[in-house]
């Protein structure tokens, strides 16, 4: 028996989430899958969700979501977390989503704390979801992107540490400059959100844009390169092509992969150009189911 659940994007909401704001959040189309067969998996995650169910730790394969051995950001842990509770629940009978999302949140959370648990989220339910914190609990609800909207998804040529960017947050949480950012982004992931539910594509890219200025608010104050230079060069070229797209480093920024967003497709210049900064193409694609069983031998 195996289990897959898939990795994830953020588009709207990163950080504003840990601030009640809702997270616009992408399932994609790379997976991790979790079995009774091979080595046990020594992930602290995947061992946290082993005791909460009495079992030992299933098989974990991260390998769909990293490129040459390095990893994407696209949520390894939260899969990892999600296919393994998705395999030890689903011994009792069929898998249950919002079960799943239980018991991996509360494992996740045990070896993360910081963490939003928007991943986890995505990585149970799969689509587009919009996820909001409140303490100990999850809501998550299924949605849909604006329609028109066009997404590409490139990787960056270093990963990111979600923990560097939230240990600075805490030491100076309560700095003026770090508030404001947080109140900018927090009003972008509102504005995705509503966006999303009035599926309205040009406020979407609004608060897109608003969200990657909030953003470099955020980076300055905290000292870090949460916009990545990559990104604010290639974020010029695309305003001197209009104000239709938005190239937005997705989740907490610094690296791992931006997001291109907009109303049609990158163009030849764009395209070059972003090859030319060093962002390499990434082929991926929203995940309509969550985590699920799969045959062996699929994979």
């Amino acid at each position: 028996m195996k289990v897959a659940a898939p990795g994830k994007l953020f588009t709207t909401g990163a950080f504003a989430v840990l601030r009640g704001a809702p997270a616009v959040v992408l399932a994609v189309d790379r997976f991790v899958y979790a079995s009774h067969g091979g080595t046990p998996s020594t992930r602290p995650e995947v061992l946290a969700v082993a005791r909460r169910r009495g079992a030992v730790a299933p098989a974990v394969d991260v390998g769909g979501l990293e490129i040459d051995g390095r990893k994407l950001g696209l949520g390894g842990s939260a899969a990892a977390a999600v296919a393994a509770a998705g395999l030890l629940l689903s011994e009792k009978g069929p898998i249950d989503a919002a079960e799943v999302l239980e018991v991996a949140f509360a494992a996740h959370r045990e070896v993360q704390p910081r963490g939003s648990g928007a991943d986890v989220a995505a990585a149970a339910f799969g689509g587009v979801v919009v996820v909001h914190r409140h303490g100990d609990r999850l809501d998550a609800r299924p949605a849909q992107l604006p329609p028109g909207l066009v997404w590409r998804a490139y990787a960056l040529p270093r990963s990111a540490r979600t923990s560097d960017a939230l240990d600075r947050l805490a030491e100076r949480a309560t700095h003026p400059a770090v508030r404001r950012a947080l109140l900018r982004l927090v009003g972008a992931a509102h504005g995705g959100a509503e966006a999303v539910d009035s599926r309205d594509l040009p406020q979407f890219l609004a608060a897109a844009a608003e969200h990657v200025a909030g953003l470099g608010s955020l980076g300055e104050a905290l000292d870090l390169p949460l916009v990545p230079p990559e990104i604010a060069r290639a974020c010029d070229v695309l305003h001197d092509s209009g104000i239709d797209s938005v190239l937005l480093p997705s989740g907490a920024g610094g690296g791992d992969i931006a997001l291109f967003l907009s109303s049609r497709p990158p163009t030849g210049h764009e395209e070059a150009t972003l090859e030319a900064l060093g962002l390499q193409p990434l082929s991926l694609g929203v995940a309509p189911r969550g985590v699920h069983l799969v045959e062996q031998g699929a994979h």
